[in-house]
């Protein structure tokens, strides 16, 4: 087994990347990177080995139901969990958990998610869903919490779909339950993630996010909870790359995203796209981990930075009217932070692409937690919920009529 990193070389790793050059203008790179890990972001459930960093702070407490996880009985015993919803049907106006089981490299995983059916859901009547997805070293439950999004899926009537990644364990084992750093066993968080690039630990075991994804989609599609029309993704840094990939991979299968800290992957810069899909970036100017003028590995590319990116998706689009940009409410000056919004317009008036770039901003989610402290992260915005930004914009887009010439 590796050693695992002390935490003054991990620190040492991210504040690395806030000194390297950004990716808007450099030249492609040839060779392949992975994206950028982020610092755990949960308390270990078991005792380390080593003490864990001082002055984080635990994830939020996980509003999911109790894990009583069901079983298929055979002639030979227990054969692991079935697949759907516990209990066996689905709930509607609680949040409900589920599973669905996958082959990879010889293993049986049960992959587990979260989902909320709000309580207006009439039968026939088919509502919007949006997949939020956590970032590297977190939880669906902790990414749930940051964007408050069970409460806004009530409010506005969707459905919302929190499904985890594959984890690589120590000793080559995998499993998707939201794990800690601590449990696998393993020194970097980038064993705990999406499959948002072919550079993953995870992807040489054949795991594809992309068709596991495309397969919940479908499922709440075939069961009458949603429309297929109006499926949007978000998420923040790597499960903001995560959704970032659907919008490039399958973009006729969606009607927008929303990406908090993200920039493209380099891998994708020479994708051509077949359908448009509404684009909400939120990104903060002093963001050390996925750094705003992008990130670079030595010579090498990794992301590039919101402006490329921007300028990648309107391009491809066919976009070319200024942007429509205007200052939000400064409602908490004590944050240190302020938010400019900038709307590009299809020829038709419709929203394509908004940008909101929080200014002073670090690698967090608006209106969530300092879940780890400043130094490590930089700062908490509270002048917005990143949620609610991104659900007003996608909420009147739809995947009809999107295709590209």
């Amino acid at each position: 087994m590796r050693k695992r990193k002390t935490p003054l070389t991990l620190l040492a790793a991210i504040l690395l990347l806030t000194l390297l050059p950004g990716c808007g203008t450099a030249p492609a790179p040839t060779q392949e990177q992975p994206a950028p890990t982020e610092a755990p972001t949960q308390e270990p459930t078991q005792k380390p080995t080593q003490a864990p960093t001082q002055g984080s702070t635990a994830a939020p407490a996980p509003t999911a139901p109790p894990e009583t996880k069901p079983t298929v009985t055979t002639q030979s015993g227990t054969k692991g969990m079935a697949d759907g919803p516990a209990g066996g049907s689905w709930k509607i106006g609680s949040l409900g958990i589920a599973w669905k089981t996958y082959q990879y490299a010889g293993q049986e995983v049960c992959r587990r998610y979260y989902y909320y059916i709000p309580s207006s859901y009439q039968k026939g009547e088919p509502l919007p869903l949006m997949i939020s997805l956590p970032g590297s070293g977190t939880s669906a439950s902790f990414q749930m919490n940051e964007g408050k999004w069970k409460d806004l899926a009530e409010r506005e009537g969707f459905v919302l779909l929190a499904p985890e990644y594959v984890c690589l364990h120590a000793d080559r084992q995998l499993s998707a339950q939201g794990y800690t750093q601590y449990q696998i066993g393993q020194d970097s968080s980038s064993n705990m993630r999406w499959v948002a690039t072919g550079a993953e630990p995870v992807a040489a075991h054949g795991i594809d996010d992309v068709a596991y994804l495309t397969d919940l989609m479908d499922l709440f599609i075939e069961e009458g909870f949603v429309d297929e029309h109006r499926v949007f993704a978000s998420g923040l840094s790597h499960g903001a790359y995560m959704a970032q990939r659907l919008a490039i991979e399958i973009p006729e299968r969606l009607a927008g995203v929303g990406l908090v800290a993200s920039g493209i992957y380099f891998t994708f810069g020479s994708n051509v796209l077949t359908n448009k899909v509404r684009i909400v970036y939120i990104q903060g100017t002093q963001d050390p981990i996925v750094p705003y003028d992008g990130i670079w590995a030595g010579a090498q590319c990794v992301s590039y930075s919101l402006p490329k990116s921007i300028d990648w998706f309107l391009s491809r689009y066919g976009v070319t009217a200024e942007p429509v940009v205007t200052e939000l409410p400064d409602t908490d000056p004590s944050d240190g932070c302020t938010i400019t919004r900038s709307e590009y317009r299809n020829d038709d008036g419709t929203p394509q692409l908004i940008a909101y770039v929080v200014n002073g901003g670090g690698h967090t989610w608006p209106g969530g937690t300092q879940y780890l402290v400043e130094g490590w992260i930089g700062k908490l915005c509270k002048d917005a919920q990143a949620s609610e930004l991104i659900w007003n914009d996608l909420k009147d887009a739809t995947n009809i009529g999107t295709q590209l010439p």
